[in-house]
């Protein structure tokens, strides 16, 4: 399945790796391939410092949890995420935005 972290190679005719991308859905923060609400509580200990999932903001999780697009993990995105798996809100996954 698709997932955040999942990693998707182009091969050249000799089996040679050529490119190599991450896969990130936005708010699937745990890996398991859609938002839910394990992905809400662990965004929301991540947004209170509880918890971070790289050092330098650059991982494929890090991405997925930056539900706005504003390069930070926050209390936004997280309350976004909640309200999103509970019904209440959306999230535009193309564009980033809430």
């Amino acid at each position: 399945s698709i997932a955040t972290g999942s990693k998707v190679q182009v091969l050249d005719s000799s089996n040679k790796v050529v490119y190599e991308f991450v896969i990130v859905v936005s708010g699937d923060v745990t890996g398991a391939g859609n938002p839910s609400a394990s992905d809400a509580s662990t965004l929301s200990r991540a947004a209170s410092g509880y918890m971070s999932f790289s050092e330098s903001m650059d991982s494929a999780f890090d991405y997925a949890a930056d539900l706005d697009g504003s390069g930070n993990i926050s209390g936004t995105d997280a309350s976004a995420l909640s309200r999103a798996v509970s019904g209440y809100g959306t999230i535009n996954y193309a564009a980033r935005t809430l």
